[in-house]
């Protein structure tokens, strides 16, 4: 829980409600109008990138909270990658 409380404590369930074939979401809405999404993945897909259906801005930025390690997004007509 030490390292992957912030995605749990305090969180709601994230935009998507439905089971996704590779984990689950969470989210915390923050006072100034911002969200930090919480990616729960639980089997990494093959090609390795993870699409999100409807998302229409860019992140601002993205962290494994294991490591710290940086992740990077694109917006695409289709989805996140």
């Amino acid at each position: 829980m030490k390292t992957n409380g912030e995605a749990i404590y305090a969180t709601e369930g994230g935009p998507y409600s439905a089971p996704l074939p590779w984990g689950r979401t969470t989210q915390k809405k923050h006072p100034d109008g911002g969200t930090t999404l919480y990616v729960h993945v639980w089997e990494w897909p093959m090609e390795g990138k993870i699409l999100f259906a409807g998302v229409k801005q860019p992140a601002v930025s993205g962290r494994l909270l294991a490591r710290g390690d940086a992740v990077t997004a694109t917006v695409t007509p289709r989805a996140w990658l």
